[in-house]
């Protein structure tokens, strides 16, 4: 699978599961921070999501992560403060 850059304009009639790419960088609320950690060694990957059960639960960024054990488990971790979206809702939104 590859990416394909386009502008916005051309997204705004499509839905976010026509526009978001699966590509393997969320963790379980079993995953360990040191997970994370080499999830955050991409300097693109802003924040990573968790799942429990393929669930969304939360997500984190490189702040919840900083000075936290390794072997820490990211379910407790996981916050709700980014935006989501279900994969019916319009790019636009």
């Amino acid at each position: 699978m590859s990416t394909v850059p386009r502008l916005r304009a051309e997204l705004a009639t499509c839905t976010i599961a026509d526009v978001v790419t699966g590509r393997g960088k969320e963790l379980t609320v079993a995953d360990t921070v040191a997970s994370a950690r080499r999830l955050f060694e991409n300097p693109s990957l802003q924040v990573v999501p968790i799942l429990q059960n393929g669930c969304y639960v939360g997500a984190l960024d490189r702040g919840a992560v900083s000075g936290i054990a390794g072997e820490t488990l990211v379910g407790g971790l996981a916050a709700d403060t980014v935006p989501t979206a279900l994969a019916d809702t319009p790019a636009s939104d």
